[in-house]
């Protein structure tokens, strides 16, 4: 989701730590991921939605849905593994209390960033 809707992360350990984990996935996924990205980079995918309020509309109702899926994934790991373990790091070693909110983090920021490119009066047909 985050390569093909031009979602950009925050450069720190955590994002690095990211990327670095990509290397470890399966080929085909390493391929797809970084062609979503390439492509998305490719047709100036951010430039277009901006020019479109409409577009805009439905790029930040995809980036709603990926920052709720994060929100419930945080919701998640706080009540089943920070209220159970005192092991202070997630599935890679990742610090379990700042990773998520980091993601969640860059999410509504974008989601900031495209709800200022809206102008309402243009989505009758939203």
């Amino acid at each position: 989701m985050d390569s093909g809707l031009g979602l950009d992360y925050p450069r720190n350990s955590l994002t690095e730590y990211l990327f670095e984990l990509r290397d470890y996935r399966p080929y085909h996924h390493q391929e797809y991921i970084n062609e979503l990205r390439k492509q998305s980079v490719q047709h100036n995918f951010k430039e277009y939605v901006a020019k479109d309020g409409y577009s805009s509309y439905l790029l930040l109702n995809a980036m709603h849905q990926t920052f709720r899926f994060r929100h419930l994934h945080w919701a998640m790991v706080k009540k089943y593994i920070i209220d159970n373990t005192k092991y202070p790091r997630a599935t890679g070693g990742t610090p379990i209390t700042t990773w998520l909110p980091n993601q969640m983090g860059a999410a509504l920021e974008y989601c900031q960033t495209l709800g200022a490119q809206i102008d309402s009066s243009h989505l009758n047909n939203a």
